[in-house]
């Protein structure tokens, strides 16, 4: 299983490549699938720990309950804005959050 942390990198390589070079680039399918479903189990296995339920949660991060849905799936990709709201409502700092990704 590649390491989280080197598909993370990569996605942001990718689209700093595509800023500076106003290019649409995008992961493979395999990579990319596998970064948001890495990042959609965290943020439910927290959400209910601290037992929030799916639709609260999401208003409370703007967000749709369908939107939460498939990113705790790991069917779409996660802003940086959108997951900031996330660990805001965790109560969680975005180092936090990402520090035992690898253990998912």
């Amino acid at each position: 299983m590649p390491n989280f942390f080197d598909l993370f990198t990569t996605a942001v390589r990718l689209y700093e490549h595509q800023f500076i070079n106003k290019k649409k680039l995008q992961m493979t399918i395999p990579q990319s699938a596998l970064c948001f479903s890495v990042l959609g189990k965290r943020i439910k296995q927290l959400r209910q720990e601290k037992g929030i339920d799916q639709k609260a949660f999401a208003f409370d991060c703007d967000i749709s309950r369908t939107q939460l849905h498939h990113i705790e799936k790991g069917e779409t990709d996660v802003r940086l804005g959108t997951l900031l709201k996330i660990t805001t409502e965790l109560d969680l700092p975005l180092s936090e959050f990402f520090r035992d990704l690898e253990k998912i």
